[in-house]
Formats: structure tokens, C-alpha cells, sequence
């Protein structure tokens, strides 16, 4: 008896690892087709995984932000809202629901993802972008100055730097948003997406 009890817990342990290095192995061409921009061969492998083991949710956050990267942003938000459906404090998946619902149009969605998101996790420099990104779209421009000081503060990136500029001078404060501008220039990017910036900020 006391064999069969070893027997079992052993084979239970080495299917387990199996199963984990599967999904790792699925994951991992996956990404290595992302890497070369081959979304769609992303997704198609991660369409055989889901069928393989329907309960993981890397498998259905992987497909997601592949779908996103095709611009197929409403099977990204049913993919992220799967992921947390089965792990339902899955912090990236919460970003990744927001930018699709940004992107989809539903900013008031896309804050509502991006605020749970920044709960989750107060240490994320994206997930204070992003929402900022969100308040930007929603013309909340000193709710996306926070955000962006915020982010700023954590990690900063010329792109933060930026829109923190274009939220700045859209509330008239052009010397604020001249500074930024200018300090993006002085990291060694240029940045010709706004005629405003660039008119005032010479």
C-alpha cells in the first residue's frame, strides 16, 4: 500500500512537470514568433495550447497581447478578461484589458481596468503611463500630469516625458510643456508628432 501511495505521488508530481514544461514550451514559440512579428503564428500556437490545457492563463494572456498587436482588440479583451477570470489578481492582465479598452474606444472601461491595475500594483511605471495615456484621451489633463509624474518617478521614458508635455500645454502652461519638450531632446529623442510643441517650444 504504502508503494502505490508513493507510486501516485510521484507519477502526479511528473505529470504536473510535465504539463508545466508544456505550457512553458508553448509559450516560449509563442513569444519567439512575437520577437519577428509573427502575431498570427503567435496566436496559432496559443490557440493549440488553450486546447491542451483551458485553464492556464498564460496561455490566454499571451493570445491577448498578440491579438492586441494585430489591432484585434476585441478578441484581446475577451482573452484578457478570461486571464482574469482564472486569476483574477492577474495585475498585467488588468493593463493589458485597459490599453484594449483604450484602444477600442471605451475610455471610461479602459480607466475603470487601469485604476484596478494601479492597485494591484503602486510599484509599475507603465501602469501609471497607461492610465495617464487614458486620462489624457478623457481630457482630464492634470489627472494625467499626476500619472505621468508618477510614472516619471518610478522609471522615466522619453514617451512619459511627452504626453506629460502635450496634457501641460493643453492646459496653457507652455513653459512647463516647453521644459518637457526640451528634455526629451536633451535624452537624445526627437519627436515630430506635435506642431504645437514644436512651434513653442523652439
Amino acid at each position: 500500500m504504502k508503494q502505490i501511495i508513493i507510486f501516485f505521488i510521484v507519477t502526479t508530481i511528473s505529470i504536473y512537470k510535465i504539463n508545466a514544461q508544456s505550457n512553458y514550451e508553448f509559450w516560449e514559440m509563442a513569444n519567439d514568433k512575437s520577437k519577428v512579428g509573427d502575431y498570427n503564428g503567435s496566436i496559432d500556437i496559443m490557440n493549440k495550447a488553450i486546447i491542451k490545457d483551458p485553464k492556464y492563463v498564460g496561455h490566454y494572456y499571451t493570445r491577448a497581447k498578440a491579438k492586441y498587436m494585430i489591432q484585434d482588440f476585441e478578441g484581446a479583451i475577451l482573452d484578457y478578461s478570461k486571464a482574469i477570470q482564472l486569476k483574477s489578481d492577474h495585475g498585467p492582465a488588468y493593463t493589458g484589458l485597459g490599453n484594449a479598452k483604450r484602444a477600442s474606444g471605451d475610455l471610461k472601461g479602459s480607466l475603470s481596468y487601469l485604476n484596478k491595475a494601479v492597485e494591484l500594483n503602486d510599484k509599475n511605471a507603465n501602469n501609471y503611463y497607461f492610465r495617464g495615456l487614458t486620462k489624457y484621451e478623457l481630457k482630464d489633463y492634470i489627472g494625467a500630469i499626476k500619472d505621468f509624474d508618477k510614472s516619471i518617478h518610478l522609471f522615466a521614458n522619453h514617451d512619459t516625458y511627452f504626453y506629460r508635455a502635450l496634457s501641460k500645454f493643453a492646459i496653457n502652461d507652455t513653459l512647463g510643456a516647453c521644459e518637457d519638450y526640451n528634455h526629451i531632446i536633451s535624452m537624445g529623442y526627437t519627436n515630430n508628432e506635435s506642431v504645437e510643441l514644436q512651434e513653442n517650444c523652439k
